[in-house]
This record gives C-alpha cells, structure tokens and sequence, in this order.
C-alpha cells in the first residue's frame, strides 16, 4: 500500500479552497491554494482569497488515535484602484472596505459546523477573525488584508 502524499493539514487546506471556488457569494474572487509569502499585492482589482495551511496540534485521545487540529487561513486580499479612493481624501472607499468584511462574514458563516465533502474526516471545529483587517495595510498598502481563521480535527 502506498503512503498518502499530503499532510492532514494540507487536505483541510484543499478542502477549504475547493469548497470556497465552488460557493458563490456576494463577490466573486479568485480563490488559490498556496503559501502567502508577498503580503502586498502587484496587480490591482483583483480580489485574491488565499487559503493556506496555518498550523498543527496533536493530541493523543487514546492509546489507538491521535486527535489532529487543523487551523487553515483564509487570507481575503485586494489592492484598491485610485477609482476606489475618495478623490478629495485620498482615502479608500468605506462602502469598499464594507463588501470586503461581508465577503468575510460569508466565509465564516459557510464553515460554521460544516462538513467538507472533499475531506468528510475533518470535523469541524471552530472560526476565528485574525484579524478583521490590517489597518496599516489598507494605508501602507493601499490593500485591504484580512483572514479567517477555520480549524478543523481529524482523529486517527
């Protein structure tokens, strides 16, 4: 019998992505399976929801199994146009920001005690806003940055 060739964490990660392309919410991203390592975004306009595997803890539950926590990020990223900002401020549209913490409010409410169907080993476990929003981001950036955080176990 061959080995599985991805982590626990990593099929919750697939999961999540697969289920979140397949869901239509009030905007429609470009949803990515991958690993975050540019926060700042080159291309403006497109909103990206990025899902990445965040973190792993185990714990025995008997002697037979192991409990596996998976925490999965769920990073909602959009680089503003100058057609989004206040042309006397300069400052990003609130009715912008507004529908991008919906799209996030959409998220978390579609994980809430969900089953994946790409991984139906993995339970359901909470969500967790980490954070809302980066501030300086929007400012620094001109980007709006934020994550969702699902966590989900899988006993073996």
């Amino acid at each position: 019998m061959m080995a599985e060739s991805r982590s626990r964490l990593v099929k919750v990660a697939d999961a999540v992505a697969e289920e979140i392309r397949h869901r239509s919410f009030t905007l429609q991203p470009t949803v990515r399976r991958r690993y975050v390592t540019d926060i700042a975004l080159s291309d403006m306009s497109t909103l990206y929801v990025d899902v990445q595997p965040g973190d792993l803890t185990t714990e025995a539950v008997s002697q037979e199994a192991v409990e596996y926590t998976c925490r999965v990020d769920i990073l909602i990223r959009k680089k503003f146009t100058p057609e989004e900002e206040d042309s006397a401020t300069g400052k990003i549209e609130t009715e912008e920001i507004d529908r991008l913490l919906l799209l996030m409010e959409e998220i978390h409410d579609f994980f809430h005690m969900r089953e994946l169907e790409a991984y139906p080993d993995a339970v359901w476990e909470g969500m967790e806003f980490m954070p809302v929003y980066f501030p300086n981001h929007l400012w620094e950036l001109r980007q709006f940055t934020g994550i969702v955080a699902a966590t989900f176990k899988v006993i073996e």
